[in-house]
């Protein structure tokens, strides 16, 4: 199947972008003479900066000194399509600001004021955020976009500083100084500097499609997410939680994802927050960019959301700046994607144990609602066998009791015979007796190793706890996995095996430069019982020969034969094939127009 799609050309997707801006109207009512006609360009500038002055010129609230397209001022209710222009200045936000229609947000660029565009991030426009962040349930972010009812057009958001304040810290992390809440399908993030984050920069969530570029984050941000991405209301069918985003087809290679390219990461200890951050159904795509790493949610600690849908990663300039990355560049814990072409230069030695990891946290950890219904699960489960959602095997291969020398992550039991050694790796054993369970890294004929919890529980055996091992050979959502039927409610159904395409992760080309540059594998670790050549396919650096991993060079010199799912990147003609049934190659993905052509066809 083919991943490309044919792009309009620019010239048509300007003239678009520009008659969407000109033709609207504005209905408010107004007898102040400087106040534009509906025909009139719907173009206001703040008196200043603050809060006030801006809120005069959005949300009709203020002392009329809104600037108007007529050369009066007056106060101003924004309606889509308009453009809000803010003068250079520093402001500090103590309530959130909220815009509930799709306009063109602009502060002043430092680099062309008059026309309000940059090229290399931030604005003389700077926004301090004092918002109380301290409560989680009350926490609310400085700019709140609400436009998520007003439909697919365009909106904007540029040329701005926004600056976070030590004494006013997100310690729990639960808000973002700036959250985007829209189905706009042309949104637009540029020319931004975050600087001294206590909370995630920004999120964007809803049915969004747009490009993030040329933004900034500056060294004095430690431990922050920089951009977080949802779908959670994916195609905007009335669904929640990502569901509709994982049950429907990949859209890798289209528009129809949040790209974000071309911006400059130096967040201080970035490790485990991720510079992007992608979950809950998002489709990322995160290319050109000078970043640090990345990260992933799965359909595991988030509860009812679900995993990342689909990600593609290509030629980055990754640096950990001197900070300790530890693990990969990105854990990738759901779905599926391509990594290629990325460039990895540690500074700290012990950065980037791993190119692109894959992971299932519910192997060995159990989420909620993820598990059986009844007692004493009571919905938490992890991927062990006995899931309503995983594919199981439906067999219980031995049961008994926790015997005399059982410790935390190690079963005894010497009355049945587990086989020969090793022989259960990949199964998992549960505790009925204490609810919970791991996943079998290994085992003798009397005992069971697993495989120590990602959270904060113990798989502690006590003597005399009931255990029964089992197998479940897909889990929802995991890495590898595509689209699957519509779950819906707060309690997923239908609660039954989800069975979604098998769908691999890609990677291919990438350099480690560490001291020099070279091509080195493995390009993916997969883990969790997760299957090379068939949940994802690493790069053969030579010698491919079409039977197992990914492959590259020109398109003459790929292989005539090629065993299913295999992939081959054609150099020439910037396209994986993928082995499609034996000895078949097909067009598979070819990554969407660059630079993103939202960049060049803005509200100016």
């Amino acid at each position: 199947m083919t991943r490309s799609i044919t792009v309009l050309s620019l010239g048509i997707i300007v003239a678009i972008t520009l008659s969407c801006q000109s033709l609207h109207f504005n209905s408010l009512t107004n007898n102040n003479p400087g106040y534009p006609s509906p025909s009139s360009s719907s173009t206001f500038t703040a008196a200043s900066c603050s809060y006030t002055d801006v809120s005069d010129c959005i949300n009709g609230i203020g002392a009329n000194t809104c600037r108007l397209p007529g050369g009066g001022t007056g106060t101003h209710q924004a309606i889509n399509g308009d453009t809000i222009e803010i003068p250079a200045g520093t402001c500090t936000y103590t309530s959130e600001l909220t815009i509930s229609v799709l306009i063109n947000f602009l502060g002043a660029d430092p680099s062309n004021a008059s026309a309000n565009r940059g090229s290399g991030g931030g604005g003389q426009t700077v926004l301090i955020d004092h918002v109380d962040k301290s409560v989680c349930n009350t926490s609310k972010p400085m700019i709140h976009f609400t436009n998520e009812s007003q439909g697919n057009g365009p909106m904007e958001l540029g040329n701005f500083t926004v600056k976070g304040d030590v004494n006013f810290p997100d310690s729990a992390q639960c808000s973002e100084h700036v959250f985007i809440q829209t189905a706009s399908h042309t949104v637009r993030i540029h020319d931004m500097t975050f600087s001294a984050l206590q909370s995630t920069g920004l999120l964007i969530n809803g049915d969004e499609w747009g490009v993030g570029d040329h933004n900034t984050f500056t060294p004095d941000t430690a431990f922050k997410r920089g951009f977080l991405t949802h779908h959670e209301r994916w195609q905007e069918n009335g669904s929640n939680y990502g569901d509709n985003s994982w049950a429907q087809p990949d859209t890798m290679g289209t528009e129809q994802a949040m790209f974000w390219e071309n911006n400059v990461f130096r967040i201080s200890n970035p490790s485990g927050v991720g510079n992007v951050a992608c979950e809950y159904g998002a489709r990322c795509v995160v290319r050109y960019n000078d970043i640090e790493t990345g990260g992933t949610h799965g359909t595991d600690t988030s509860g009812r959301d679900r995993s990342v849908r689909q990600q593609e990663w290509y030629n980055n300039n990754i640096n950990d700046n001197g900070n300790l990355i530890s693990g990969g560049v990105d854990q990738w814990r759901g779905g599926t994607g391509v990594f290629f072409n990325n460039t990895i230069t540690p500074q700290n030695h012990g950065s980037y144990n791993a190119q692109l990891s894959l992971a299932i946290y519910r192997r060995p950890d159990g989420m909620n609602p993820w598990g059986p219904q009844n007692v004493p699960w009571n919905g938490k489960g992890g991927c062990w066998g006995n899931s309503p959602f995983d594919t199981n095997d439906g067999v219980i291969y031995f049961s008994g009791m926790a015997g005399n020398g059982s410790t935390t992550d190690n079963l005894v039991d010497t009355k049945p015979n587990f086989g020969a050694s090793n022989s259960l790796i990949g199964y998992s054993v549960i505790n009925t007796t204490n609810s919970w369970g791991s996943l079998i890294i290994s085992n003798t004929s009397t005992s069971i190793q697993t495989q120590v919890a990602n959270s904060s529980l113990t798989h502690t055996w006590t003597v005399g706890d009931n255990y029964q091992v089992l197998r479940s050979t897909r889990c929802i959502d995991q890495p590898g996995a595509g689209a699957g039927p519509l779950l819906t409610g707060q309690e997923p159904t239908p609660s039954a095996p989800v069975n979604e395409a098998l769908d691999p992760v890609y990677a291919w080309g990438n350099q480690y430069c560490h001291p020099t540059c070279s091509v080195v594998t493995p390009q993916i670790t997969g883990k969790d019982n997760l299957i090379a050549n068939h949940d994802y396919y690493d790069f053969v650096v030579s010698g491919f020969n079409g039977t197992v991993g990914t492959g590259q060079g020109l398109l003459s010199e790929r292989p005539s034969k090629c065993t299913p799912l295999v992939a081959y990147w054609a150099t020439d003609m910037n396209t994986l094939f993928q082995c499609d049934k034996p000895n078949t190659w097909v067009q598979y993905y070819t990554p969407y127009i660059y630079p993103h052509p939202l960049t060049v066809s803005t509200s100016q």
